[in-house]
């Protein structure tokens, strides 16, 4: 006789008759999440068309600030001279003969500057434009 002896058998079925739209949802929100995407790159690409537009906008406006600087430079040269005359025969004194010659350098200055700007943005263009 053996006694304590019990042998059990267990099944188990799992149905799902309603799963409480679970289905549907993760649907609608993988759409939300892969429409979320696309406005991403949109926007993306319309951020790096922007820096690629101001890149170049800078690159015109350096252009013509070094064209500013060129003319001014040229201006104040010939006014520094004239100036540098009038001090030589006496004309002017000393305080207007140097204020002469700092616009001068002034202007030499905002040239090499200019110059540098220009080298400067297209620099950033390329960088941008990967060439």
């Amino acid at each position: 006789m053996e006694f304590n002896e019990f042998e059990y058998v267990n099944f188990s079925l799992n149905i799902p008759i309603f799963s409480r739209y679970q289905t549907s949802n993760n649907i609608q929100v993988a759409k939300v999440g892969m429409a979320n995407a696309e406005l991403g790159v949109a926007q993306s690409m319309n951020t790096i068309t922007n820096l690629v537009q101001t890149a170049y906008l800078d690159l015109v406006s350096a252009q013509n600030t070094y064209i500013s600087a060129k003319e001014n430079l040229e201006a104040t040269t010939q006014t520094f001279e004239f100036m540098k005359k009038r001090f030589e025969t006496g004309n002017t004194d000393f305080y207007t003969y140097l204020e002469s010659l700092n616009n001068k350098n002034r202007a030499e200055l905002e040239l090499i500057n200019s110059k540098y700007s220009i080298v400067f943005r297209k620099k950033i263009l390329e960088l941008y434009r990967g060439s």
